[in-house]
């Protein structure tokens, strides 16, 4: 069994507001820990990855992204990632899942001519 858990702190000036924790459980976890060098395209990393067993995910780059996924080479979805933002969905989440298709394949791109990233992707799998 595999936990992971999601966080989220509100505070305004009058101090905090909320501080929450919730923690999501499953059978399997995928995940993909790469760098991007400057102005790459298209860089492959395999990962399979079922819509319907996802029960959380995170993915983080320190630099703007593109993600893409694939399956048997077939382009599903483009998702964009900003600098330092993480992308988060849980099975609890009150907006709609980010990824709607299966997927073998993640392509990356990172269009800094200058400048490598680092991608991290968690995605934990029910059985």
């Amino acid at each position: 069994m595999f936990t992971h858990s999601i966080g989220v702190l509100y505070k305004s000036q009058e101090g905090t507001i909320a501080n929450t924790t919730e923690s999501f459980s499953g059978a399997a976890e995928e995940g993909v820990d790469v760098s991007v060098p400057a102005a790459t395209t298209d860089q492959a990393e395999a990962i399979n990855i079922t819509i319907a067993k996802l029960q959380s995910l995170c993915l983080f780059s320190a630099l703007a992204l593109t993600v893409k996924t694939y399956a048997a080479s077939v382009l599903k979805q483009t998702i964009t990632l900003t600098a330092g933002k993480q992308l988060v969905w849980d099975v609890n989440s009150t907006f709609a899942n980010p990824f709607t298709n299966d997927f073998d394949t993640l392509k990356l791109t990172n269009a800094d001519p200058t400048k490598a990233t680092t991608f991290k992707a968690r995605f934990l799998l029910s059985d």
